[in-house]
């Protein structure tokens, strides 16, 4: 079936660089976390023109982000949205309070405009919860509201919602009332943010912003009733050390891009304010984790971060730490099997390049024996379902079918009674010796990304001339041989 132009793109993760249109100043809340509360200068929103001279200058990156502020009250917010499809934008993402959104027409109107994610701020599942994290009385009705008209509006404009909760003192003890009333209301996502002590959130800190471990404790009391396949969660800025593992995902930083004072482009880290201390020199997890707001250590101090001797799930696994992995849609990431370390593409965003050797998983963790017994590790510490990945990182890069191991690992999963979701280029599938071998036992999944939607732009992204068509060759063998095949858009 044909995709509308205004469907959510599959396969969008949290690693993609991504352009911020910062749209509108002013907010209709008075957030007692916000980061620009309380600021002598906010940050000056852009005009169309300077809208467009970004988004030519980076005609390559597809995810767009419209932000604020609150940019609903922009009476131009459809014409940046429609302005940021027509440079390219396939994920356009609204960032909003959601309270204007109960008027339909307007939330017709932006869906209609190109916007295909809406991200809406709930921070209670009751009014008098919000509406105190809000200072503004009534605030709760109106996203409740603003819900109820997305929901409506979906049949006839597909797009993806996610609720973004930031965690204070004061909502700490309703995670999992909040988590339930945002599916009840048609959240495909529900997203949990530690608050950055910056602006309002620091003057109002002993208020707002919850001790960490305590953030850790209740969310591992939360999820003991989710299950980890159906119910997706994710939380972000809890260091490591202290997020259950069925939460944990470890990767790249995402990378803000913005327009620069002098009119070119600038590009930060999106945990530029965050640092590390001396228990992160011996974690396991250092490598990957982005450490801890500088705020809150400046009060807090480091007694609260534990290092990890090795991966929360895999105690006394010498060989590294298989990581999480993300999905299109997936709730809680399966833990990532790692069978092998080289690839058969030079991919230039590849992060198995950016990964320090101390990152890097040893030879020996892709020695037959090593890879099953990590297998049964798994399986025993209660995996539903396993990943089967690439690379000499715990969770990154690596092709999987240059592994002389993979039809074993396959027939193990199938023995163990456990899903396989296979993450692979689609190369190796294009010969039909090998992939009938792997016909034999199949993943229950297969995932292939996909750099462009021709040869040029593909094979310009993986650095092999013909991998593009080797990749939609393996494909299509896989789809006439009844596999579920998911292809992952990833444009640098």
């Amino acid at each position: 079936m044909a995709r509308s132009s205004n469907d959510p793109p599959a396969g969008e993760g949290p690693h993609r660089p991504r352009v911020d249109l910062f749209i509108g100043a002013h907010c209709n809340n008075d957030c007692l976390f916000c980061n620009e509360g309380g600021r002598s200068g906010r940050r000056r929103s852009y005009s169309l023109d300077e809208a467009r001279a970004l988004l030519r200058q980076t005609a390559a990156l597809e995810t767009i982000f419209l932000t604020g502020g609150e940019p609903t009250l922009e009476t131009k917010l459809t014409e940046f949205a429609t302005l940021a499809r027509a440079h390219g934008g396939r994920h356009v993402v609204l960032i909003t309070n959601g309270r204007r959104l109960q008027r339909r027409a307007l939330a017709q109107a932006l869906l209609t405009s190109g916007i295909n994610e809406i991200r809406i701020s709930l921070h209670g599942h009751t009014a008098e919860l919000h509406d105190n994290h809000t200072r503004r009385p009534g605030s709760f009705a109106q996203v409740q509201r603003g819900l109820a008209t997305l929901s409506e509006l979906r049949a006839t404009h597909p797009h993806r919602l996610i609720v973004l909760v930031v965690v204070t003192r004061l909502n700490l003890p309703h995670l999992d009332s909040i988590y339930r009333f945002a599916r009840r209301h048609g959240a495909d996502r529900v997203g949990y943010g530690i608050v950055r002590p910056a602006g309002l959130a620091a003057a109002n800190f002993d208020r707002v912003i919850p001790r960490y471990a305590e953030v850790g404790r209740t969310f591992k009391r939360f999820l003991s009733d989710l299950s980890p396949r159906r119910d997706p969660v994710n939380v972000d800025s809890l260091p490591p050390c202290l997020v259950p593992h069925q939460l944990l995902f470890l990767g790249a930083r995402m990378r803000l891009v913005s327009l620069a004072q002098d009119g070119g482009v600038l590009v930060r880290d999106e945990f530029f304010e965050k640092t590390k201390g001396p228990p992160c020199t011996s974690c396991a997890l250092s490598t990957s984790c982005e450490g801890v707001w500088e705020g809150y250590v400046a009060r807090h101090g480091w007694s609260e971060f534990p290092p990890l001797a090795s991966p929360p799930w895999l105690a006394g696994d010498s060989t590294g730490c298989p990581l999480s992995r993300p999905t299109a849609g997936a709730g809680p990431e399966a833990p990532a099997l790692s069978i092998c370390g080289p690839c058969n593409n030079g991919c230039l965003i590849c992060a198995e390049s950016m990964t320090s050797e101390s990152g890097k998983l040893p030879a020996e963790a892709f020695a037959p024996h090593e890879v099953l017994a990590r297998l049964e590790r798994m399986v025993r510490a209660g995996a539903p379902a396993i990943d089967i990945v690439g690379g000499v990182c715990p969770e990154r890069g690596g092709e999987p079918t240059l592994s002389a191991h993979l039809e074993a690992v396959l027939t193990r999963c199938r023995e163990l009674g456990v899903e396989a979701a296979l993450f692979s280029n689609g190369r190796r599938l294009a010969y039909q010796g090998y992939f009938e071998r792997l016909r034999r036992n199949p993943p229950a999944r297969l995932v292939v990304p996909l750099f462009g939607p021709d040869s040029k732009r593909h094979d310009a992204v993986s650095r092999v001339a013909g991998s593009h068509a080797q990749t939609l060759e393996g494909i299509r063998n896989a789809r006439r041989a009844g596999w579920t095949v998911e292809v992952v858009s990833k444009n640098p």
